[in-house]
């Protein structure tokens, strides 16, 4: 064996992995520079090989890690590989790894993947010859001086320990040690084997006399068995009796039972029925009331539409009236307008000649006068100028100011005529402006009646799901009413289980419950308590409770760490004790065979559960069968071995111990966590309808919200609607009124514009004259043809103005005539039209709703007056018929009432009897008690009289009388031999036994110290051959190595022998002897 590879990593200098190797089985040499590491790997080799770095200090351990830059090495480790072909490691493997690991905290040995201790691998080593104490395969400098100068016995304790025999001195240490505690126990056997040999000697002398008296004792005994026969046939006789009135007892006690149980069903019932019924009543009462108040509310809702059908029916036939009067008159101020426009048509051809005639006679008058005017000035002006140029001056002068009269005339005629214009397209705007806004009025008014139907069909949607969200409610009401109730009785079940578990359990159990609903890993593991995860028939409650006793509450989970978990959390919260009953630790057993009877069956056949769960079901009703009665029951548990119980929980198990008597269905632990579970299932059932429900009615406000939102918001636009149209018909007014006005500033224009007309043109006719006048010579006169035409002129005006002034008259009568119809017309007629044909509009709308038809909001309103009236109506019957349930009801409750004062009389006369029947069984079971006891004691002395003789059956035949004088001579007899030791033959017996047992420990100690003997000497044996060979071997070297370094030199090892002791070689030191070229020296 020798090393074949090591590697070195975080060791010292070493930070990284180094492997050195393979290394060869001969001489391998380690050569570097200074500080490369040599020691270090040296150290390294030690420090998994010898005891150098043995029990180091956490500073010691900290020295050994590499402290190199960077970051810091926290663990190290060694690793040396042997060569293992020789096979002295004992591992069936040619290469043997050992590692050994330091950290901070840890100092760990790893050999072939395992972890070791370090003794383990220190005599590990010394098995294959490494010595601890002193290495001789680890040789350090002054090593070989100190062996040099060793003593023999310092060389010979050397060669045993690199011979490994300290194993083999150890081994036969333990040895020796076992060899003295055999021989302390084979000298304690010899001391009792001497002891019994001589009580067996004094016993020895009593046997005849036993035998006399075992003779009459027999006899004793024969008589006694028969006594005890009869009595024991007189006792079962009396049972057997007794069972029967037992029996009988029973069925009356189970009718009485039955009736009160029946009572107590029809009772809770009642009872049950009577809080439903007061609960209904509750509610009836309050929708009795809820109706009552709609009832109002719809009576008051109808009147209230009924006062406003009424108006608008009278503002309709207000309407109708003012429409047809307002339409008659104005058939006749129409006709009247008629008849005036056509008088003003016969009469404005004449009156627009005579104004023609007028207008023409004052041009010709004015043109005339201004000609003569002109002429007059000319004939001045001529004289006023001396000069042609003075005069041309003058005109010029004046022609320049009339052009500029001319062109201001001009400018103001443009100026009129643009406003002129202005007005005209003013007017023809304000025209079109209220064509379109009376088109809007119609669209408005149109929309009005849309919304209008349109908030009737909203209101109609409102009332429906205003009377759906009161259904709901109603039903809101009941379930919550319900699920009160089914709380109450869950309350009223769980008190029954707390009775019957005991609050501690129940406390635990719930504490469990609520740490498992928190925790969804602890939830997936926990099944609950035994009487929460069976499901029995009611009539197999009562037996499958007294059966399961304490192992109801158990709790099934699925391994024993749910368990630990569980109990970890009772024991913090202080919460009490619970018996888990894990399934990984329940062995997947069958069932053992039941007996087969007609009447009894096995009681896990009638008990329910998952299949998971079956097994913690088969520990604890699985030897358990329900039987018919007491006494099938009794008679199967001693027949069969099981546990037994009735249908009434009367229990009897396989010892032969019977529990019984009165059980009170009503504290049942099964029937109550039945109960429990079927009313927490109804009030999860409930409370989701109660949730849906809530739901529904959520989405009823939603929805109703919705639609009184719409309502609201049509009834906002409806009221914008409303102020645009009575805004626009202002405008509108307004409009006309403007457009009345702008036609009146129109002919005030036009009469303007023509008379800057003809101021225009006599401008123009007297700048012409003036240009003329310019042009013709200086003359103090005017000229002939003047001078006729100023005549001519003069002359013709008389004729100019008379002709004038009957113009004049003639158009002042055709004028008043003419104004006078225009006034009829403009101021009295048309405006009576305009206002008639306004009136007749308004009359068609309501009042309050302009711009809706009178005719149908009053179809609406009548519409919603039979609504109301028939949710009245509906409301009315509702009232009535909820009246008629609550006078149902109240009977009901009154009778209900009676009922259950009856049943509650007859359950205290049942309680009564039951009492009675119940001293009546406690008698009959004393006795029964009493006769059982007397039984069993019998039994037991029959047991107890142990074998009988062949003869004991010739005494049946006597009387009892005859019996007991016989057994009174006899046992006078036996008095006789009082001093007999009565137990000489059962202890000869007992102690003959005892001596062969010991005798035979002895034998088996003596062939152990024989065992002992033959190891020691093969380990001595051993031990001497393994010193001889590794002193061979070593002598061997030793003599090679001394004659490889001294050419020419010879040594050898002297092995002394001491002596024999005991036939065993002993030695007394290792000797060296050295010879150095012919000289010699030891």
């Amino acid at each position: 064996m020798y090393v074949k590879q090591i590697t070195i990593s975080g060791f010292k200098s070493y930070r990284d992995d180094v492997v050195a190797g393979p290394f060869s089985e001969g001489h391998n040499v380690v050569v570097g520079r200074n500080g490369s590491g040599k020691s270090n790997f040296f150290d390294a080799v030690r420090f998994v090989l010898s005891d150098t770095f043995a029990n180091l200090r956490a500073e010691d351990r900290i020295a050994l890690l590499n402290e190199g830059a960077g970051v810091s090495v926290l663990s190290a480790y060694v690793e040396i590989v042997f060569d293992n072909s020789d096979g002295r490691l004992p591992y069936e493997k040619d290469d043997v790894a050992l590692r050994r690991m330091i950290g901070l905290k840890k100092d760990e040995y790893v050999l072939e993947r395992k972890n070791v201790s370090r003794s383990e691998v220190f005599n590990l080593l010394e098995s294959a010859g490494f010595s601890r104490s002193n290495p001789y395969y680890i040789v350090q400098q002054g090593k070989v001086a100190s062996l040099v100068s060793m003593t023999d016995p310092q060389r010979l304790d050397l060669l045993r320990e690199v011979a490994g025999t300290r194993v083999y001195d150890e081994r036969r240490a333990e040895s020796l040690k076992l060899m003295e505690e055999t021989d302390g126990k084979r000298e304690k056997i010899n001391e009792v084997v001497l002891y019994i040999e001589e009580r067996l000697a004094e016993l020895e002398s009593e046997k005849e006399e036993l035998k006399e008296f075992q003779v009459l004792d027999k006899e004793r005994r024969a008589i006694e068995y028969t006594i005890h026969v009869k009595d024991l046939e007189d006792a079962k006789a009396k049972l057997d009796e007794l069972e029967v009135t037992r029996a009988e007892e029973h069925d009356r006690n189970l009718e009485l039972y039955h009736l009160q149980r029946e009572n107590e069903m029809k009772m809770k019932a009642a009872e049950q029925e009577q809080v439903s019924l007061e609960n209904s009543l509750r509610r009836l009462r309050e929708e009795l009331q809820r109706v009552e108040t709609q009832h109002g509310r719809a009576l008051e809702s109808a009147a209230r539409l009924r006062v406003d059908v009424l108006e608008a029916q009278d503002a309709a036939r207000s309407g109708r009236g003012i429409r047809q009067d307002a339409e008659s008159v104005l058939l006749q101020v129409r006709q009247s307008i008629k008849e005036k426009n056509a008088q003003l048509e016969l009469l404005m051809p004449a009156f627009q000649e005579l104004k023609r005639q007028e207008e023409e006679s004052l041009v010709n008058l004015s043109r005339a006068e201004k000609r003569i005017l002109d002429l007059r000035v000319k004939a001045e002006r001529n004289s006023q100028f001396r000069t042609k140029r003075e005069r041309d001056a003058h005109l010029r002068q004046r022609i320049s100011a009339g052009q500029s009269l001319l062109e201001e005339s001009r400018k103001q005629q443009a100026d009129i005529r643009a406003e002129e214009e202005q007005l005209a397209a003013d007017t023809k705007s304000l025209k079109a402006v209220v064509n379109t806004r009376e088109e809007e009025v119609e669209e408005k008014r149109l929309l009005l009646e849309t919304s209008g139907g349109e908030i009737t069909l909203l209101k109609k949607e409102r009332d429906a799901l205003q009377a759906s969200r009161q259904e709901l409610w109603r039903e809101d009401a009941t379930l919550d009413a319900s699920i009160k109730s089914l709380t109450s009785d869950l309350h009223q079940q769980e008190r029954v289980l707390r009775g019957g578990i005991g609050s501690s359990s129940y406390l635990a159990i719930k504490t469990v419950n609520e740490a498992c609903k928190e925790n969804a890993e602890l939830s997936n593991g926990y099944y609950g308590p035994v009487y929460d995860i069976i499901s029995v028939g009611e009539r197999f409650a009562t037996a499958v409770d007294t059966a399961a006793g304490g192992a109801l509450t158990y709790v099934v989970v699925d391994t024993d760490d749910t368990a630990a978990k569980l109990v970890k959390i009772l024991q913090r919260e202080k919460a009490g004790r619970i018996t888990f009953i894990p399934l990984n630790r329940l062995e997947e057993q069958r069932s053992a065979p039941m007996p087969a009877s007609q009447d009894a069956i096995p009681l896990i056949s009638k008990v329910q559960c998952d299949e998971e769960l079956k097994p913690a079901l088969r520990q604890i009703f699985g030897s358990t069968m329900i039987a018919r009665s007491v006494a099938v029951a009794s008679q199967l548990a001693k027949q069969s071995n099981v546990d037994c119980v009735t249908l009434d929980g009367d229990l009897v198990n396989r010892r032969g111990a019977m529990t019984g008597g009165f059980v009170d269905v009503r504290r049942s632990r099964v029937e109550a966590a039945t109960n429990l579970r079927k009313l927490r299932t109804q009030i999860k059932e409930q409370k989701n309808e109660l949730k849906l429900a809530r739901e529904k009615i959520q989405k009823a406000d939603v929805d109703l919200a919705n639609v009184l939102a719409q309502i609201e918001s049509k009834l906002s636009a409806r009221k914008t609607t409303q102020g645009d149209i009575l805004r626009l018909r202002t405008e509108n007014e307004n409009a006309e009124t403007s457009m009345s006005n702008s036609q009146k500033s129109l002919e005030t224009i036009r009469g303007r514009l023509s008379s800057i007309a003809e101021t225009v043109e006599e401008t123009e006719a007297e700048l012409s004259s003036m240009e003329q006048e310019i042009l013709m010579p200086l003359s103090s006169t005017l000229s002939d043809d003047e001078k006729e035409e100023l005549d001519s002129l003069v002359n013709s005006l008389p004729a100019l103005q008379e002709a004038l002034s009957l113009a004049s008259r003639e158009r002042s009568t055709f004028q008043v005539d003419v104004d006078k119809l225009v006034e009829e017309l403009d101021s009295n007629l048309k405006k009576r039209e305009a206002e008639l044909e306004r009136t007749i509009k308004l009359s068609m709308t309501m009042r309050d709703d302009p711009g809706v038809d009178a005719a149908a909001a009053l179809g609406a309103r009548e519409d919603e007056l039979e609504a109301a009236q028939n949710e009245a109506q509906s409301y009315q019957v509702a009232v009535e018929k909820s009246e008629k349930e609550v006078k149902g009801s109240e009977a009901s409750a009154k009778q209900l009432a009676i009922s259950i004062d009856e049943f509650k009389s007859q359950d205290s006369r049942i309680a009564k009897d039951i009492a009675e029947q119940q001293e009546r069984m406690e008698t009959l079971f004393n006795r029964r008690a009493m006769l059982l006891l007397k039984k069993d004691d019998i039994e037991r002395k029959v047991r107890e009289l142990g074998s009988l003789p062949n003869d004991f059956e010739k005494f049946q035949g006597s009387s009892p009388d005859a019996l007991m004088r016989q057994l009174k001579t006899t046992n006078g007899k036996l008095k006789s031999y009082s001093h007999v030791n009565k137990k000489a033959l059962d202890q000869y017996m007992n102690f003959t036994e005892q001596r062969d047992t010991l005798q035979n420990r002895r034998k088996e100690l003596d062939d152990g110290a024989d065992a002992i003997h033959q190891l020691i000497d093969s380990l001595d044996t051993r031990k001497d051959e393994d010193i001889m060979r590794t002193f061979k071997g070593v002598s061997k070297h030793f003599a090679e190595v001394f004659k490889e370094l001294v050419p020419g030199g010879k040594a050898s090892l002297i092995l002394h022998r001491g002596g024999e002791e005991s036939g065993k070689i002993s030695y007394s030191g290792v000797s060296m002897k050295v010879r150095w070229k012919q000289i010699s020296q030891s």
